[in-house]
């Protein structure tokens, strides 16, 4: 007869204690204390499955965390050195709107408490990808932590009805009127290096206001990008370009480099935009944008509104799709500092106004 893996104690019973997987403050294993009444046999039989389960990683352990709670565990530990307009981003989220959920239960989350705040924010459809985008990543970091099962992301998240954005496009180049506002309104110095940079070399706002002398080569007519500011509420901060292909040189027309070979002489500091001699706050950047809108709107009969950096922007990769095969999509992209899929995905039907197909053909496949 075989031996018993397990002795029975004085009040009848087996006894295990079984490593659930996770450790003590300490470092030390944590175990579970599994028991049976009938025999050793049965006690290894469970043994055996609490180990299987624990290996096909479908172990919860006991919780208490309320969804508020856990999410803002996860925020602190895992958000805490990420870029500030992401970390503004997910606090507003698990403040703003995961606050509904401070009585919730992690483990008892259920997938009709998301689509609730779904509905709640369904006239806001960004927030809505946002609440999402946040709670799929609190689900898995919870399921790695092993407060949830694994089925949990697919049990939570699926079939959940997010609002319809609207696919009508904002995006628009520079009206006439606004072009020929910028040659004669009557800007201050810095007004006009802004808008001048923003139209020649399509750089984002953050980009533009981050620029510094050393950026400028006056004697190729060249503009470096390497860095960008956001703002902590009214205070600057510097950082990294959005992506990797953020850095780059951009040729600017001569007429900008003419003007900033006047600008750049009779400025104070190291940047090209500043409030008191230190890089520009928000607010008088606001303060700034008012200036130029009323200004332009001065030198024209039709009211100049809605217009915004990102305007400048999108007019400057605009124009330049019109100039293919002039230039590449692949360079349009460098110079945008972005990525082509990016260009051809907004801008299409720009290069595609632009095709001959029929012409193109009949010159190819000549007799």
């Amino acid at each position: 007869m075989a031996k018993a893996k397990y002795t029975q104690s004085k009040d009848g019973k087996w006894y295990a204690y079984v490593w659930d997987g996770t450790y003590t403050a300490t470092g030390a294993k944590k175990r579970n204390k599994l028991s049976s009444s009938k025999s050793s046999g049965d006690l290894e039989k469970k043994v055996f499955e609490f180990n299987r389960t624990l290996k096909e990683n479908e172990y919860v352990k006991p919780s208490h965390y309320s969804v508020l709670e856990y999410s803002r565990h996860w925020f602190i530990t895992y958000k805490a050195i990420r870029e500030l307009n992401t970390r503004k981003m997910y606090e507003n989220i698990i403040e703003k709107h995961l606050s509904m959920f401070s009585t919730v239960r992690l483990q008892d989350l259920q997938r009709f408490h998301i689509q609730m705040l779904i509905n709640k924010n369904s006239e806001q459809p960004i927030t809505c990808e946002q609440i999402m985008l946040t709670i799929k990543q609190i689900v898995k970091s919870a399921i790695s932590d092993k407060i949830i099962p694994p089925t949990a992301l697919l049990d939570l998240t699926t079939g959940i009805s997010l609002p319809k954005k609207n696919t009508k496009s904002k995006k628009r180049p520079l009206t006439k009127n606004e072009i020929q506002a910028i040659k004669t309104a009557d800007f201050l110095p810095d007004e006009k290096a802004y808008v001048l940079i923003l139209y020649g070399c399509g750089l984002r706002r953050e980009e533009a206001l981050a620029l510094m002398k050393s950026d400028i080569n006056l004697l190729d007519g060249t503009l470096r990008v390497e860095r960008a500011v956001v703002f902590d509420v009214n205070i600057p901060i510097i950082k990294s370009p959005k992506t990797h292909n953020g850095y780059r040189t951009i040729p600017m027309p001569d007429w900008l480099t003419s003007y900033l070979k006047e600008y750049i002489p009779a400025l104070k500091t190291d940047y090209l935009f500043t409030t008191r001699d230190e890089l520009i706050t928000k607010s008088s950047f606001n303060k700034m944008w008012r200036r130029i809108l009323k200004k332009m709107n001065l030198e024209t009969d039709e009211e100049i509104t809605g217009l915004t950096s990102h305007i400048f922007r999108h007019n400057y990769c605009s124009n330049l799709c019109y100039q293919i095969p002039k230039i590449s999509i692949k360079k349009i992209a460098s110079l945008m500092g972005d990525t082509e899929k990016m260009v051809l995905d907004i801008y299409n039907h720009l290069i595609e106004e632009k095709e001959n197909t029929t012409a193109a053909i009949s010159e190819v496949f000549k007799l």
